[in-house]
């Protein structure tokens, strides 16, 4: 890494000290620019605004300090920049972020991944048959509807 992505120090009051073997630039996972800064020893699950600080001097830090989860929006595209899970689009991981070298995973891991839709939710955000009327199973008949 070079000198200038070497600056971390986001994590203890805003010093900031040159570690150039520590730090690891953070990728948005949706549009893959470089979009911050972060001391892997310092990442863990859950990953939240402060754990990031900016790609070098004259930069800013990609997500506001007191960011949870659910707010590290990516700076450049404006959606979500860490997190996705590829195999599981309706999830999200909260303890894995893109780096040059490939993902990252935080330790403290969690044992499974957040799913982002309540329960019984669709892709299209809708729960269960449009125009469901009664309870599953149930026949028109059964329910009292009358066909024309």
């Amino acid at each position: 890494m070079s000198v200038s992505h070497g600056l971390v120090g986001f994590m203890d009051g805003g010093t900031i000290r040159p570690t150039t073997e520590d730090a690891m630039i953070v990728r948005c996972e949706m549009c893959f620019s470089d979009i911050g800064s972060c001391d892997p020893g310092a990442v863990h699950a859950p990953l939240s605004g402060a754990m990031f600080g900016p790609l070098g001097p004259g930069f800013t830090p990609p997500f506001a300090p007191d960011a949870p989860f659910e707010a590290l929006l990516c700076p450049i595209c404006g959606r979500r920049a860490v997190g996705h899970d590829l195999d599981r689009p309706e999830a999200c991981r909260m303890d894995r972020l893109l780096t040059p070298e490939g993902y990252f995973v935080a330790e403290g891991a969690a044992e499974a991944p957040l799913n982002l839709r309540p329960g019984g939710m669709g892709k299209t955000g809708k729960a269960g048959r449009i125009g469901h009327g009664g309870r599953p199973g149930r026949t028109a008949d059964a329910r009292g509807v009358a066909h024309a």
